[in-house]
């Protein structure tokens, strides 16, 4: 059981890692980070946007590719991003918790060890 938790956490922590080293690239050719940090700062940017435009309040939208800075955005272009990032995280989680399941199943210590991680192959 020990073994089995501890892959189980393992493969958690490496989807972490993999999200911090592996940003997508929008259609503006520009890369951007798809950590866990990053998506809850866009979900709160863009609720920003929401309540200023309903409330007619005066907001400049912004965000930023990796290591650039930040840039006006609208509404709309933002949100396809963060459904972009959001349809590219999910596809990444739902492979984590399928292998999860393959781990906490595995009966012997080998059928643990056979067990693949790979998270390039998620598309």
């Amino acid at each position: 059981p020990k073994a089995k938790e501890a892959r189980a956490v393992q493969s958690k922590s490496d989807l972490e890692s993999y999200l911090a080293s592996h940003p997508i690239t929008w259609t503006d050719g520009n890369q951007y980070s798809i950590t866990r940090e990053k998506q809850q700062q866009l979900t709160s940017k863009i609720l920003s946007a929401v309540l200023a435009a309903q409330t007619s309040t005066p907001y400049d939208l912004t965000w930023n590719a990796t290591g650039e800075e930040c840039i006006t955005w609208t509404l709309e272009e933002l949100s396809a991003l963060a459904f972009a990032i959001d349809a590219r995280v999910t596809a990444l989680v739902s492979y984590q918790q399928k292998i999860e399941v393959e781990i906490l199943a595995a009966q012997t210590l080998e059928e643990l060890e056979q067990i693949e991680v790979d998270y390039d192959t998620v598309e």
